[in-house]
């Protein structure tokens, strides 16, 4: 019986103990299966597996797939979603001017 333990200890996923990389390599797992398999055939099932963790870690710390995405491997150095709605945020003539704005502003 404790050879059963120690077997489903040593195979268990989930957080690292002690290890602050653990997120970098969830990241470079999705960039890897995102290349390999594209937006659409890569899971988080999978890029967990290949980054040793569990899956529900990965949505813990990314929120979704498609959270994952952006910061993996558009690396977005801003809130796309905000920049997005303040530039919809008006009249369809005004968007050249909110993209020029926003553009020599930030």
């Amino acid at each position: 019986m404790c050879d059963v333990i120690q077997s489903w200890t040593q195979e268990r996923r989930g957080p690292r103990p002690g290890r602050a990389d653990t997120r970098v390599a969830v990241l470079d797992a999705a960039r890897e299966v995102f290349v390999e398999h594209g937006y659409d055939g890569a899971t988080v099932r999978a890029i967990a597996a290949r980054a040793n963790v569990d899956a529900a870690m990965v949505n813990h710390w990314f929120g979704n797939k498609e959270s994952l995405f952006a910061e993996a491997v558009l690396d977005v150095p801003f809130d796309l979603d905000g920049l997005v709605t303040r530039l919809l945020d008006g009249a369809v003539g005004g968007l050249g001017e909110r993209i020029v704005r926003t553009v020599l502003t930030n």
